[in-house]
């Protein structure tokens, strides 16, 4: 079963970044959209693109609202910040959000697989090898 991320009426297969190694690596050297979800932790976010080899199109969302959207360019280490405290941010290649209407404001919401569930609540089962 893969992760799921829903805007609007839309529906997107995503990588889900839960453990702390996982958001700090992104979609560095990687190709399709990832989520990096930050349960109970909402501020404000900052990111770079070093090694990132696409140009991105970023989410950032807040209690399943969409509050701003931002491009990231590849290899560059300025960073990208959200205005607003985020408690999820979602990395797609550039250019794909363009074929649909997905404004600020609009709702996002996750489909979580067994295993990133399993991931997300028992991180030292996980980092253990155990799941």
């Amino acid at each position: 079963m893969k992760d799921f991320i829903y805007i609007n009426e839309y529906i997107f297969p995503v990588k889900i970044a839960i453990t702390p190694e996982e958001q700090s690596y992104g979609l560095m050297n990687c190709k399709e959209p990832m989520i990096m979800a930050f349960p109970g932790k909402k501020q404000i976010k900052n990111f770079w693109m070093k090694d990132t080899i696409l140009p991105l199109d970023l989410i950032f969302a807040c209690d399943g609202v969409i509050t701003d959207r931002q491009k990231g360019v590849p290899y560059s280490l300025e960073n990208i910040t959200s205005p607003h405290s985020s408690d999820l941010v979602v990395e797609f290649p550039e250019g794909v959000l363009d074929h649909f209407p997905i404004s600020l404001g609009d709702k996002i919401h996750i489909k979580y697989s067994i295993k990133t569930v399993a991931k997300k609540y028992d991180y030292n089962l996980y980092k253990k090898g155990m799941l």
